[in-house]
């Protein structure tokens, strides 16, 4: 992106910066935060290639918010031609889309990325069997509103319909590297491209397996860069490159070839958020959020003119990085598609688990956990608030800790939350709230009776919420009896629901091998209840502090989600503007400045 109008380079970089030290998550790989993610996809018909060549590549980079952009291909597409590219736009809400006059609309990977503001999308787009084109082609991508757009794109001859890999990562510093794919059949085509948020000066191509990548299109500073692999060797892959100067960076590896396990295909992308196509639940490699190209800086106007350098790239693209396999596979788990995953997820059902830092609980504290987070999706760079637990309870389903500093008694002076909490607003929006306590005998109870500790039970801290409380603060039941069952059952799971295990079965003062026994003995009969198996319910499992860190075990589980490790830096109050924008409603107090992990987990919202 090159620079705004009446916006110096500097100036963009101090917003970088400043942005940088409060969204880019802690080192994953390289000195400053890294993001990385993985996607398998199988695209239509062939699944080989037979002598891939580069054609031809473009990049779009707007100076000013427009409606639409467009690349020129100039040389002649033939039949059969792969077209693949990274888009982003920032500014506006929703989707891009991407189209040409002789294909349509191109499909869009899973897994795509907003910007820390919550605004913008980012995404990879191809057509595989490109239509013929003899005099070339126009490639439009077209956003929701005005706003700044940027892409690279390439033609390649000779690749057929194969599955796709995608990594993408995030950082900052002179050495750009993704995360590993799958391995990889030999002669895969590998297309790699890079998005800077200042200006590289340079860049110098890196080398995947031992072959060196080919720079292909480039703007005039290198900040927006593509290059690829024709010919891999076996094995994989990763998208590699030098900066000659430090700066942000957002890096995208694609790999085309047959060294991916196959999964549904995507349908193709539209300008609405349900559109995004929702990948199987267990594909053996990662749901991805692209993260590169992006166009504009999350906080401020980006600066982008024509070949120059991106202007403002957001600092806090979310950081992934591939899940590791798990140390048990969650056998009890449904492994079939959801009978509906495109209608996004309109419900969420947060299990609490008490007083443990991540690296007590995974990977090998809670092997049964551990599979679900590796399966599914997990956040390793999530912070508690404060200590000890009631205050990180209120943050979650109240947006803040209200200033309460102890496990306070409901009603003692100082002990309360202020209306609404994410229940409350729930109801408010004609909508669903409930909260499933184990070892309570009555509805929204006080006290701390067998096993039962109302710390963990924050509904009962809203005064103001008094009656509704009272009518929806239940017993938990069994699994074969009782509330949750029922509801689980019947698909009447409420659109924001607590599950609260008892002081044994939440790690607090049990084990966590009773901790992950309990979870083994629910989260199958949760995830094939109709709410979890139609795609509409997303399930988290999260523990409310730490205990040797700060840092805290966070596992997302929902049809859509297929291995994704979130490193962005995350508290709870990013769980608390989720559990919101599920409900359509305003994002609680803290929670407003919090950054929307639904992008960061592929996640559509219903």
């Amino acid at each position: 992106m090159g620079q705004h109008p009446g916006r110096h380079r500097g100036q963009r970089k101090h917003l970088l910066r400043r942005e940088s030290l409060r969204r880019i998550a802690p080192p994953a790989v390289l000195a400053v935060g890294v993001a990385a993610v993985m996607v398998t996809v199988a695209t239509q018909g062939a699944a080989s290639i037979v002598n891939p060549l580069f054609n031809q590549g473009g990049v779009i980079d707007t100076g000013a918010r427009v409606p639409s952009a467009t690349m020129q291909l100039s040389r002649p597409i033939a039949v059969g031609d792969l077209l693949v590219g990274w888009f982003a736009e920032y500014d506006a809400p929703g989707q891009l889309t991407v189209s040409d006059p002789v294909n349509g609309t191109w499909t869009r990977a899973p897994g795509a990325l907003t910007f820390s503001d919550g605004t913008g999308d980012i995404a990879l787009y191809y057509v595989t069997q490109s239509s013929a084109a003899l005099t070339g082609m126009t490639v439009t991508a077209t956003a929701p509103g005005p706003s700044y757009i940027e892409a690279t794109a390439a033609d390649y001859i000779g690749v057929g319909a194969a599955p796709v890999q995608v990594v993408t990562a995030a950082g900052r510093g002179s050495a750009v590297q993704t995360a590993a794919t799958t391995a990889a059949s030999p002669g895969s085509l590998v297309y790699s491209a890079i998005d800077t948020g200042g200006n590289p000066v340079g860049v110098t191509p890196g080398s995947s397996q031992g072959i060196d990548f080919t720079a292909r299109s480039s703007s005039a500073d290198g900040c927006a860069y593509e290059q690829d692999i024709l010919s891999s060797a076996s094995g994989p892959q990763q998208g590699a490159a030098t900066f000659d100067t430090a700066t942000d960076w957002y890096a995208v590896t694609a790999v085309f070839g047959a060294g991916a396990t196959p999964v549904p295909s995507p349908t193709a992308t539209s300008a609405s958020p349900s559109a995004t196509p929702t990948p199987a639940p267990s594909p053996t490699v990662v749901p991805t959020q692209p993260s590169n190209t992006p166009t504009a800086s999350p906080s401020s106007s980006p600066s982008m003119s024509p070949s120059s350098s991106p202007s403002s790239s957001p600092s806090r693209s979310p950081s992934t990085s591939p899940s590791s396999s798990p140390s048990s596979s969650p056998s009890s788990s449904p492994s079939s598609s959801p009978s509906s995953g495109g209608a996004g997820v309109t419900k969420t059902l947060v299990i609490m688990e008490e007083n443990h830092s991540l690296g007590q609980v995974l990977p090998s504290g809670m092997p049964y956990l551990n599979s679900l987070a590796t399966k599914y999706g997990q956040a390793t760079n999530w912070s508690d608030i404060t200590h000890p637990s009631l205050p990180n309870y209120l943050a979650v389903f109240g947006g803040s800790a209200f200033g309460v500093s102890t496990d306070c008694d409901p009603g003692s002076s100082g002990c309360a939350g202020t209306a609404p909490s994410v229940f409350g607003q729930a109801l408010a929006a004609g909508k669903t709230a409930k909260t499933y306590a184990e070892s309570a005998v009555s509805n929204c109870q006080t006290g701390y009776d067998n096993g039962y500790d109302v710390n963990h039970v924050p509904w009962v801290y809203f005064p103001g919420e008094a009656s509704q409380c009272n009518s929806y603060s239940v017993p938990l039941g069994t699994a074969s009896s009782g509330a949750l069952a029922s509801d689980i059952s019947s698909g009447n799971l409420p659109n924001v629901g607590e599950v609260v295990p008892n002081l044994t079965d939440d790690g607090h003062d049990g084990t966590l091998a009773q901790a992950d026994t309990w979870l083994q003995t629910w989260m199958p009969k949760i995830m094939s209840g109709p709410d979890y198996t139609s795609g509409h319910l997303a399930i988290v499992v999260l523990f409310d502090e730490g205990e040797t860190t700060e840092q805290v075990p966070m596992v997302v589980i929902n049809p859509a989600i297929s291995g994704t490790t979130v490193t962005t830096a995350l508290n709870h109050y990013a769980l608390t503007r989720f559990i919101d924008e599920v409900l359509h409603t305003t994002a609680l107090r803290n929670a407003s400045s919090a950054p929307d992990i639904a992008p960061m987990f592929g996640i559509t919202i219903g």
